[in-house]
């Protein structure tokens, strides 16, 4: 009868409420969405638990084109009125390709965020996103391949706004930055798509799995 009666609670008690997780950014988390195999595809297969997807592939921090911020292309327009639980962003690498061309982009790091991590338009957007989420895991881009690509160029400054973004990230509870070069060895090119700057299927899995697993240990401690 016990038995019987427990079971009967268990019935009728809520399910658990799912995390809301939010994905925003560029190419590297929306790359092979259409196929359900991006980064964020696979931080939801692992978890469990739907990712919202706004990553756009070519999106910039700040975008000079209205229309095309209209289309998604400025990250910070990405951001829906809604709160979260969990808000997975990148970005950054655009807007060195584009601004500096990945020489002589001083200024082009210094606006989207300084040296010691307090201010820029990455900073400027974080703090914007705190009081909508409660954790946010800012995904660092991976090692250009030692096969070269697009991204060649960019290598050094892709590394200064790697160590700007931890700066950030330790300034401000409820922030982390995930390396994702643990997941993307350089030299491994199976984990990188032939045109050498996005991740392949199997790449965007080893990031989800890592970012996925890195929010758990997260979530746990006190």
């Amino acid at each position: 009868m016990i038995r019987a009666v427990l079971f009967a609670l268990l019935l009728a008690s809520p399910a658990a409420a799912q995390e809301r997780i939010l994905a925003m950014g560029d190419s590297i988390l929306s790359w092979h969405e259409g196929r359900g195999q991006s980064v964020p595809d696979a931080v939801a297969l692992q978890l469990r638990t739907p990712v919202e997807n706004r990553a756009v592939a070519g999106a910039r921090i700040s975008h000079p084109n209205a229309l095309a911020r209209l289309a998604g292309f400025d990250i910070r327009d990405q951001v829906p009125e809604d709160s979260y639980d969990w808000i997975l962003a990148n970005g950054g690498g655009n807007d060195l390709r584009d601004e500096c061309g990945c020489t002589g982009c001083d200024a082009t790091l210094d606006s989207l965020v300084t040296a010691d991590g307090r201010s820029g338009e990455i900073p400027a957007l974080v703090d914007r996103l705190l009081p909508r989420t409660d954790r946010l895991l800012w995904i660092g881009y991976y090692p250009v391949s030692i096969y070269g690509g697009p991204f060649a160029a960019c290598a050094a400054e892709l590394d200064q706004l790697a160590t700007r973004l931890q700066a950030m990230a330790a300034l401000r509870p409820r922030v982390h930055y995930l390396d994702t070069g643990r997941a993307m060895p350089p030299g491994a090119l199976r984990y990188y798509a032939p045109d050498l700057t996005h991740p392949s299927p199997e790449g965007a899995a080893r990031i989800g799995a890592l970012a996925a697993r890195t929010m758990r240990e997260i979530a746990r401690q006190p």
